[in-house]
């Protein structure tokens, strides 16, 4: 849990620095402060369901294989929630299918965070 706490706050960062880096500085405490909520009260639970439905369904000995089916489930999870958000703000239906890919991104860009970050910082030692 708490690897995926450090994780959220580390795509938090990055994503606040990808949108303000092109002359938005003045908003930088505005979107870390909304993208780190979004990753820690949206992406955290549904990172922590995903996962226990790849420990769970996929069976493959193939670490590759496992990275990408793990990498697109993460990615249609992304997707699939920034659906559900844009159809409870908007009220009327589905408006921005372009966020689609945003939140596909932002999930796929949580998960290859939290390999990088598993194997590096909070990987299992062998003693």
């Amino acid at each position: 849990m708490v690897k995926k706490l450090v994780v959220g706050l580390i795509c938090a960062i990055i994503f606040t620095i990808h949108f303000t880096a092109n002359g938005a500085e003045e908003y930088f405490t505005t979107y870390l402060i909304f993208s780190t909520v979004i990753y820690l009260a949206l992406g955290v639970p549904i990172s922590l369901y995903v996962d226990k439905l790849i420990n769970e369904h996929v069976k493959s000995k193939s670490a590759i294989i496992t990275f990408f089916i793990s990498l697109s489930l993460y990615a249609l999870a992304g997707a699939l929630l920034i659906a559900v958000l844009d159809i409870i703000i908007n009220l009327y239906g589905f408006e921005y299918i372009h966020l689609l890919l945003f939140g596909a991104i932002a999930a796929s860009l949580f998960y290859i965070i939290q390999v990088i970050v598993s194997k590096f910082f909070f990987h299992k030692s062998a003693a």
